[in-house]
């Protein structure tokens, strides 16, 4: 993962400011998408290649070299980036679990599902 610093993307409600993130590869499992309408979880392995994501919110928990436990907190947004940094930032090779990020905008590819299933729910109607 490389990061590129703060920036805006324009939306219908104005700029927004987001972090640019590039993923050069990235294996998601049980992802899942949240949506105002309610929740479409895809049971499967996402495979993302040359990725730009946009992001307000980047968490995760950085696993413990050699294991896949999720020790280390990291949170990243807009506010704590500069505005664009001179050339990107590299990131070592990292493990993560518990990956949660808000997704405005996502640009490349390609992205590929592996044994999918789509499960859609609603959320339950006001009284």
């Amino acid at each position: 993962m490389t990061i590129f610093g703060r920036t805006t993307v324009p939306t219908i409600n104005g700029p927004l400011a987001v972090l640019h993130l590039r993923i050069g590869a990235a294996s998601l499992t049980n992802y899942r998408l949240d949506s105002p309408g309610g929740v479409i979880r895809l049971a499967t392995r996402l495979d993302l290649s040359n990725i730009d994501l946009y992001t307000t919110t980047f968490t995760a928990r950085i696993a413990v070299p050699g294991t896949s436990l999720g020790l280390l907190p990291l949170t990243l947004t807009p506010a704590l980036l500069p505005v664009s940094l001179p050339t990107g930032v590299p990131v070592p090779l990292l493990s993560a679990t518990d990956l949660t990020y808000d997704q405005p905008l996502i640009v490349g590819g390609p992205i590929r599902l592996t044994g999918w299933r789509i499960d859609i729910t609603s959320p339950a109607p006001s009284p």
